[in-house]
């Protein structure tokens, strides 16, 4: 499944969206990210120390400077199985690609190549990740949990 969602970036920039292939590995280790931050974060706690998030380097998202789709619905979407891209030499460089973890959802960031314009992704949070992971499991013939009556 790939996701895509509109960034925000500075205007002019050539960063306009973001796609992220979401495979089941990809979203478990998301939300692994996500429960050692939280752990974290509770040590920190304790500690009276102060912990927001923790921030890993991450090139899984690949940016384009325009995409052909309609309005979008959500922050995150499901991209259209027959969406043109552009081809890797007409998108946008980019460098310093981060994942930022927080203990309930994560987004990225990143920098345009020799311009210093940031990008950032809207959030994906925890319960979308889990659903998103409950959609990749269930088997594609999805039944009704209700037992029939006989």
């Amino acid at each position: 499944m790939k996701l895509v969602c509109q960034i925000s970036a500075p205007c002019g920039s050539g960063l306009n969206y973001a796609i992220l292939d979401l495979d089941i590995e990809t979203v478990d280790r998301l939300l692994r990210l996500i429960a050692h931050t939280r752990q974290e974060k509770a040590k920190a706690k304790v500690d009276n120390e102060h912990l927001y998030n923790m921030e890993y380097f991450d090139c899984s998202l690949e940016y384009y400077s325009s995409l052909d789709l309609d309005d979008m619905e959500d922050d995150w979407n499901e991209l259209p199985a027959d969406t043109e891209l552009e081809a890797e030499e007409g998108r946008p460089r980019i460098s310093a690609a981060t994942v930022h973890v927080a203990d309930e959802y994560v987004y990225w960031q990143a920098y345009e190549k020799h311009t210093g314009e940031r990008a950032e992704t809207p959030t994906l949070d925890r319960e979308q990740l889990e659903e998103f992971r409950d959609h990749m499991l269930a088997p594609s013939d999805r039944r009704d949990d209700r037992k029939e009556e006989s």
